[in-house]
């Protein structure tokens, strides 16, 4: 069975090429634009093995995300991809237990290897 991962960005290149990734290395990655479509599925409690989240999104932003998806699941994995490495984002990481934070562009071995070493 392959693991379920739920990922919101709203850049629609990369909504459209990570669940393409996925499928090429065996995962099903779900692609949201927006922080609302993100909430919906949480709301109604769509099961995922992981989550992976941008960080800069508008109205509401990666870090409000991940801090509802931990009060619902705090023992589920969440991954940040982004292409902004700050000093705040490790922090929140470190705080809010981030299993990996990938930066843009990655290559789709680290990828796998993330993921395969994760959802083991």
């Amino acid at each position: 069975m392959k693991h379920r991962i739920i990922y919101v960005d709203d850049d629609p290149n990369w909504a459209y090429t990570l669940p393409e990734l996925g499928k090429l290395i065996g995962y099903d990655i779900i692609s949201v634009q927006s922080a609302d479509e993100f909430m919906e599925i949480l709301a109604r409690g769509e099961h995922m093995d992981l989550f992976i989240s941008d960080i800069r999104l508008p109205k509401r932003d990666g870090y409000e995300l991940i801090g509802e998806f931990r009060e619902r699941h705090p023992e589920k994995p969440v991954f940040v991809i982004t292409a902004y490495d700050t000093r705040k984002l490790k922090k929140f990481a470190q705080r809010e237990r981030i299993n990996k934070i990938l930066l843009k562009p990655f290559s789709v071995s680290s990828l796998q290897g993330e993921l395969e070493s994760t959802l083991k």
